[in-house]
């Protein structure tokens, strides 16, 4: 069988003639006391280390990474009341949108009126932009349905009409005490010769105060005008 030698077979076999050489007496020199075995070893080792140190190594490429996406849905407007194209401002709610509305949107009340000469009427409930949501503090919710009521300025909303828009009216302070509640108010009441139109304005105010101070349990209101009560002053009650 024919051994055909390879580089590196070659090269050991120079190394160890070479350390046999010089482990052999030669003259007059003293004999050597290297041991030739431990130095043939030390070489093959030297001489394999450098082969494996020429061998390049290969460098691990990191698996790319992706940019995360969200998925998630986003979050729903604070409000979700939507006013009708003709009605931007602001909405008189019929009786589906009142169970759909009035539980967490702050509202005030204008007139639906039933007969005139015997001055009867229903109350109707006005949700006007920005929609507001009912924070769950009775006197911070009573507070912006008046303000909201005080301020708006339209005579017949959606044909309704709005006694309130003359006067001038502020809140000044709101207190609650137990079942009770004082509303403090300052300003212009616009009362007038017409008692009808006094009783119309006087439930106005009084109905946007109950129908959000009802639901913690306050039905005993009293509502100051300065130093009058406003019911004395607007209706002789």
């Amino acid at each position: 069988m024919y051994f055909k030698p390879t580089k590196t077979t070659l090269l050991l076999g120079m190394l160890v003639s070479l350390l046999a050489a010089c482990g052999s007496p030669s003259g007059g020199l003293p004999t050597s006391t290297v041991d030739v075995a431990s130095l043939q070893t030390a070489a093959v080792g030297t001489f394999v280390a450098g082969l494996t140190a020429a061998v390049p190594t290969a460098t691990e490429t990191p698996p790319p990474t992706s940019t995360p996406t969200q998925t998630g849905t986003p979050l729903p407007p604070t409000s979700t009341f939507t006013a009708t194209p003709t009605d931007v401002l602001f909405n008189v709610l019929n009786a589906v949108e009142e169970a759909e509305y009035l539980p967490t949107h702050i509202a005030f009340y204008v007139i639906s009126p039933i007969s005139a000469p015997e001055c009867t009427y229903y109350m109707r409930p006005v949700i006007a932009a920005p929609y507001p949501l009912k924070t769950g503090d009775v006197i911070v919710d009573v507070t912006a349905a008046l303000t909201a009521l005080f301020r708006f300025n339209f005579s017949e909303p959606g044909g309704f009409p709005n006694p309130m828009l003359p006067a001038s009216l502020q809140v000044t302070g709101v207190t609650r005490e137990g079942g009770s509640m004082t509303v403090h108010l300052t300003g212009n009441p616009a009362r007038t010769d017409d008692k009808c139109t006094n009783r119309q304005m006087r439930d106005q105010l009084v109905t946007t105060i109950h129908r959000i101070a009802n639901g913690f349990g306050i039905y005993d209101i009293v509502i100051w005008l300065d130093t009058n009560l406003y019911d004395d002053y607007m209706i002789g009650e």
